[in-house]
């Protein structure tokens, strides 16, 4: 099965100095994907990270998974 994982990393959060302690906390970690991908790739699945955001979409499109896993939180708006 082809599994594309997505999610907002901390690395890639918009940082801004005004930001209360904490704000980006509930964002994955990049070893987190990582082992969501080598759990998913050690019981056979093709998985593929890729960033939550709109983005993505053409990229998820190309790679056609057969399930998305969702570990997106968003940076913004009334979704976050």
């Amino acid at each position: 099965m082809k599994v594309a994982v997505l999610a907002n990393l901390k690395e890639d959060a918009p940082v801004s100095p005004d930001d209360p302690p904490g704000r980006w906390d509930d964002l994955d970690d990049r070893v987190t994907i990582n082992m969501i991908l080598d759990s998913l790739q050690s019981i056979g699945h093709q998985a593929k990270y890729f960033p939550a955001g709109i983005d993505s979409i053409e990229k998820i499109k190309q790679f056609k998974p057969d399930l998305c896993f969702n570990s997106g939180e968003g940076h913004y708006g009334a979704s976050r």
